[in-house]
C-alpha cells in the first residue's frame, strides 16, 4: 500500500510522488493506492482544530475522520508494506504500525520539512511560519519513530533528518525523469542573443529568486534573453518582464521552450530536497548555469555542465562568457544528457527502489 497526496499538477513534488507511485507499481502486482486530498470535507476541521492539529503534528491535510479512514482502510487490507509518500504523513505512520503492527512503514521524505521550515522562519518571522514550523517538526518526528525504513533524496537532507530525529536514513533516492529522449540541442546562431530559460511554477523560492536574478543580473547582460516557463508564472508578468525578459507563465508543453533554449539558468537559493528542474534540464541535455542550492544532491561537476554561480558576478561572467562562445556548449549539452541517462533516468533509479525493496523484504 502506498499513501500519497493527490496528485493534481505537475509540480516538483506532484512530480516525486507519482515517481513513487510508478516505481511501487512496477515493483507490486498488489499495489494499493490510498489518496489524501487535502480538499476534502473530511480535512475539514474548525479554524481551532486545525489549530489543535497542528499542535500535535497532524498537518497535511489530515484529520481525525482522514486518520479513521486510513485506518478501517489499513485494518481491512493488512498490507505487507505501508510507503509513505510524505514525511509530515507522521500522524499517519502511528496509525499504521498500531493497526498493522507487522507491517513495514516506509517513509519517503522529499526533504526535510522542517529545516525548509526553519529556513523559511529565517525570513518571515510571522507567528503562521513559526506554527509550521513547530508541526513539521513534530509530524516528521512521528514519522521517523513509527516507520521502518525511512528514504531521503539527498545526503544533507540525511545528515538533517539524523540530527533532528536521531535516525539514519536507509536508501538515498535521487529524483528522476521517464526518459523522454530529450531535445536536440544547436545553439543559436552566433551574434544573435543567447537564449536563457527558467523553468518552475509560482512557489516562493522560485520567485525569490526570480526576483533577484531579474533585478540584479539581467539588467547587466551584454546579449542575452531570458524566457521564463511555469504554472501561474504570468500572475508575475509585472514584476519580471523587461526589455531582456518575457514571461510565458503556463504551457501545456515545455518542448518548445527547451528545444529553443541555449541554456537552462537556476537562480534558486532556498529550499531543501533536490530540484526536479534540475533533472528536467539534463534530460532535455540543455547547459546549465545553476546555485549550489539547484545543483544539492546531485553528483555532477558543474563546470561540465555550465557552471555553478551563488552571485550577481558568477552568473553575468558566464552568461556574457558562453553568449561569445556558443560552441562550448555543444560538448556541454552531451555531458549533461549522458548524467541524466546514467543516473536520473527512472531506468536506474526503478533497479535501485527494487533492490533496496529485496534488502526489506528479506
Amino acid at each position: 500500500m502506498i499513501i500519497s497526496y493527490v496528485i493534481r499538477n505537475k509540480t516538483g513534488g506532484g512530480t516525486i510522488n507519482q515517481r513513487n507511485i510508478n516505481l511501487l507499481k512496477n515493483t507490486f502486482s498488489d499495489l494499493s493506492v490510498l489518496y489524501i486530498d487535502p480538499d476534502s470535507p473530511k480535512a475539514r476541521v474548525s479554524m481551532w482544530g486545525k489549530l489543535r492539529d497542528r499542535l500535535r503534528g497532524v498537518v497535511g491535510g489530515l484529520s481525525a475522520a482522514y486518520l479513521e479512514q486510513i485506518k478501517k482502510t489499513i485494518a481491512a487490507q493488512q498490507p505487507d508494506i505501508v510507503f509513505l509518500n510524505q514525511s509530515l504523513f507522521g500522524a499517519v505512520a502511528k496509525v499504521a504500525k498500531k493497526t498493522a503492527p507487522a507491517a513495514r512503514v516506509i517513509t519517503f521524505f522529499h526533504n526535510c520539512e522542517a529545516q525548509y521550515h526553519q529556513s523559511m522562519y529565517r525570513i518571515d518571522r510571522s507567528a503562521v511560519t513559526y506554527i509550521n514550523l513547530i508541526s513539521s517538526r513534530k509530524a516528521e518526528h512521528m514519522a521517523v519513530r513509527y516507520s521502518d525504513q525511512l528514504i531521503a533524496m539527498n545526503s544533507r537532507d540525511a545528515e538533517n533528518i539524523r540530527k533532528l530525529y536521531g535516525k539514519s536514513i536507509d536508501l538515498l533516492l535521487p529524483t528522476s525523469f521517464t526518459d523522454n529522449g530529450g531535445a536536440s540541442y544547436a545553439p543559436s546562431p552566433t551574434g544573435k542573443p543567447l537564449e536563457l530559460l527558467f523553468v518552475g511554477f509560482n512557489f516562493f523560492a522560485n520567485v525569490h529568486g526570480l526576483e533577484w536574478f531579474c533585478r540584479e543580473v539581467m539588467p547587466r547582460i551584454d546579449n542575452a534573453r531570458l524566457t521564463i516557463v511555469g504554472r501561474e508564472m504570468e500572475q508575475e508578468r509585472t514584476r519580471f518582464e523587461s526589455e531582456n525578459v518575457r514571461v510565458i507563465g503556463s504551457v501545456d508543453d515545455l518542448v518548445p521552450y527547451y528545444t529553443t533554449a541555449d541554456m537552462v539558468v537556476s537562480p534558486i537559493f532556498i529550499g531543501s530536497g533536490m530540484k526536479t528542474k534540475t533533472a528536467e534540464a539534463l534530460m532535455y541535455a540543455r547547459p546549465l548555469l545553476a546555485t549550489a542550492e539547484a545543483l544539492e544532491g546531485y553528483d555532477i561537476d558543474p563546470m561540465m555542465i555550465g557552471a555553478q554561480c551563488d552571485t550577481a558576478e558568477q552568473f553575468i561572467k558566464h552568461i556574457n562568457y558562453f553568449s561569445r562562445h556558443k560552441e562550448a556548449l555543444i560538448e556541454k549539452s552531451a555531458y549533461a544528457r549522458n548524467v541524466f541517462a546514467s543516473q536520473y533516468s527512472q531506468a536506474v533509479v526503478q533497479r535501485k527502489f527494487e533492490q533496496f525493496i529485496c534488502r526489506v523484504e528479506q
